[in-house]
């Protein structure tokens, strides 16, 4: 709420193609209000699905209500600012997004929890520097018949611990791990091995159910 959507839209399943990038298996959501769309990945624990939400793309010429992937894996997106206020300045469209084919972005590709903590890949090599400088957060969030709700019992997670990969394209977090918290990874100084910085910077994952 707030951080990445106010009023999504369909989710749109990319497959496995490899059409659109690295993001196999994963929705894509659109955001009516704040006009961007984001990536929801899922992993099913105890037989609930539960999972993560990233930043994909904002900026778009006003609020995005259906997404839908043409046969060549390109991401249509229809639009409307009608009904209520999107960011944008046009009142209803239509856009397309498109990979050409070569350009890897830097991007967080997933995150997955594991019994003492979360394995988070990246879809190029991280620099191995900075990486205390990562912050873990957790927060939950009031169920009423209200709209919306303010972040419950907000705490940053200090006691971790933090490895990476062989191939420094996946971290393991090592932390406490408690039911029905957000848990939001911030990698605002994580660089490639280019020195570039992440497209988004930050992931949520919605913890329902442990691993046991």
């Amino acid at each position: 709420q707030e951080e990445v959507a106010n009023s999504p839209g369909n989710p749109e399943w990319i497959g496995d193609s490899g059409k659109f990038g690295p993001f196999k298996n994963q929705f894509f959501i659109g955001d009516q209000t704040r006009s961007n769309v984001f990536r929801v990945t899922l992993q099913k624990v105890k037989g609930r699905y539960q999972g993560c939400v990233i930043d994909f793309m904002s900026g778009f010429q006003c609020g995005n209500i259906r997404l839908k992937f043409d046969k060549d894996g390109n991401l249509w997106t229809g639009q409307t600012s009608r009904g209520w206020t999107s960011r944008g300045d046009k009142l209803f469209g239509l856009q397309k997004l498109v990979w050409d084919k070569k350009t890897m972005p830097f991007e967080i590709l997933d995150v997955k929890l594991h019994k003492d903590g979360f394995k988070v890949s990246f879809t190029e090599e991280i620099n191995a520097k900075n990486l205390e400088t990562i912050k873990l957060s957790h927060w939950w969030y009031e169920y009423t018949r209200s709209y919306g709700s303010p972040k419950i019992d907000e705490t940053l997670v200090d006691n971790k611990k933090i490895q990476i990969s062989r191939d420094k394209k996946s971290l393991f977090i090592q932390c406490p791990i408690i039911e029905k918290k957000v848990y939001c990874f911030d990698f605002v100084d994580i660089l490639n091995s280019t020195g570039e910085k992440l497209g988004n910077q930050k992931a949520y994952y919605t913890l329902i159910n442990k691993v046991d």
